[in-house]
């Protein structure tokens, strides 16, 4: 009964920090509206602002995240630790019983979820970094008289890793006779990258309305540069406050092991009575909800 209360506060906690993240990303994507609107002058303002909200009330956190981690050239690694978490899970369940295999699985998923979101976001991070370099060269590209379709396919092609990843899809279905704007719309939707929706938003009205593209380009790539000089800045200026943050999600555990090696009762009466066991739960979940609402207080929309 213990462990399902804990689990019950737990699985609330995390609900929290998750419509807490939707609301930030229907902020942005507000703001990512009225910064499309300086890149065009013949805006369909009503068009882009449909199909944007169309795109946010999509819930596919999940499919999304595993899409931008991309772990299907990591089948072989994958494989091997989920067979090591299963032994050692029922290794634990034979030794501890079933308390012990259910330690041991929420242990493993946990980590499986953790080790996704960190390769996601690594890989989101380098993708936005080489993003404004592709758009450079699809701007070159244009300028030596190349077709936006091939200049999109050539610069697919040359770029780093990093960015073809999430774009070879898209050359792809271009290369087998798709529109450009649909092809990268497509692809936007499928990654959930927002400077990847700006350039697919950005292709569409250029589709819809003419004109020249290489202006909307140069005017992304500024863009997408001032945005990561800013994060710099923010995340120069926020390193005090988020090591405080990170002294306070440490000092309970410290604390608590400095505890139990110089007086094992305590983690004796934690462990073993039923008082123990619900201060337990209850300090965990404080924990966990505190370390959610720390990330989010630090993560600073603008």
């Amino acid at each position: 009964m213990i462990w399902m209360l804990a689990g019950l506060l737990v699985i609330l906690g995390l609900a929290g920090g998750l419509m807490l993240e939707r609301r930030a990303r229907e902020r942005r994507l507000a703001v990512l509206i009225k910064r499309l609107e300086a890149l065009e002058t013949k805006v369909d303002e009503e068009a882009a602002r449909r199909s944007l909200q169309h795109y946010a009330r999509r819930w596919r956190w999940a499919r999304t995240l595993l899409v931008q981690a991309d772990l299907e050239a990591e089948r072989r690694r994958i494989s091997i630790a989920v067979a090591v978490a299963a032994a050692l899970a029922v290794l634990a369940g034979f030794i501890k019983g079933p308390i012990g295999f259910m330690v041991i699985a929420a242990i493993a998923v946990a980590a499986a979820f953790v080790t996704t979101l960190v390769v996601a976001a690594r890989r989101r991070h380098a993708f936005v970094a080489g993003l404004p370099h592709l758009l450079d060269a699809i701007r070159q590209s244009l300028s030596s008289g190349s077709s936006l379709h091939q200049a999109i396919l050539r610069s697919v092609g040359a770029a780093p890793a990093p960015v073809r990843r999430y774009l070879e899809s898209a050359a792809r279905r271009i290369d087998h006779g798709d529109a450009v704007h649909d092809a990268v719309g497509w692809a936007a939707d499928q990654v959930d990258i927002e400077e990847l929706h700006m350039l697919a938003v950005a292709l569409e009205i250029n589709a819809r309305h003419g004109g020249a593209v290489t202006p909307i380009l140069m005017g992304l790539s500024r863009l997408l540069r001032n945005r990561a000089r800013t994060e710099r800045e923010l995340s120069a200026a926020t390193s005090q406050t988020r090591m405080s943050a990170n002294v306070l999600t440490l000092t309970p555990i410290v604390a608590g092991a400095l505890g139990a090696s110089m007086n094992p009762k305590y983690v004796s009466f934690l462990l073993a009575t039923e008082q123990g066991n619900m201060l337990l739960a209850t300090a965990v979940t404080l924990m966990l909800i505190g370390v959610v609402l720390i990330r989010r207080l630090l993560r600073l929309d603008y």
